[in-house]
């Protein structure tokens, strides 16, 4: 498990890191621990810890080809992914433009990464893509034009599918 596995960790310590920030005027240093090998124990600043994550897992193959062997739920991973990676952004402002931009890359610019979502959930392409475009118009990521303009397509595109589905 990591930081970006659920949202407890960024709502209640980003939660923490957000009132701080209001009150004092500025972003407190939070650290996470990292004991996956208790004879190397690491901390890291939650900044280092979502670069890790990313670098690690998120952008590592195998994780997803893992997630396509779980159909639905495999989809469903890198909704919360994207959503809990907002989180973070939002309390913690720990996201670099290079982060919001692979997911977009990789789970929704890829073709067949898109087409496997979109079949085993189409609702989380609007999911995924809306809370991309959320973090464009916050200013939490300053994504080039066409970029913004490929997901309010795919969006859009996909918003057209869904009515269709639910037409039936």
């Amino acid at each position: 498990m990591d930081a970006f596995d659920n949202d407890d960790d960024y709502v209640f310590l980003g939660g923490m890191n957000a009132t701080v920030e209001a009150c004092k005027g500025e972003m407190p240093v939070s650290v996470m621990g990292d004991s996956s090998d208790p004879s190397n124990l690491k901390l890291r600043t939650l900044a280092e810890e979502g670069k890790f994550i990313y670098r690690s897992r998120v952008l590592n193959p195998k994780w997803m080809e893992g997630l396509k062997k779980h159909g639905y739920r495999g989809v469903q991973e890198i909704t919360n992914l994207v959503e809990f990676s907002f989180g973070w952004d939002s309390t913690s402002d720990i996201m670099e433009d290079w982060m919001y931009q692979s997911v977009t890359d990789k789970f929704v610019l890829n073709d067949e990464n898109r087409e496997w979502i979109e079949e085993n959930n189409p609702d989380a392409l609007r999911q995924i893509t809306s809370r991309l475009l959320e973090a464009v118009e916050r200013g939490m990521w300053d994504a080039d034009d066409d970029t913004v303009e490929a997901l309010k397509s795919i969006f859009l595109d996909n918003e057209s599918s869904l009515e269709r589905i639910n037409d039936h």
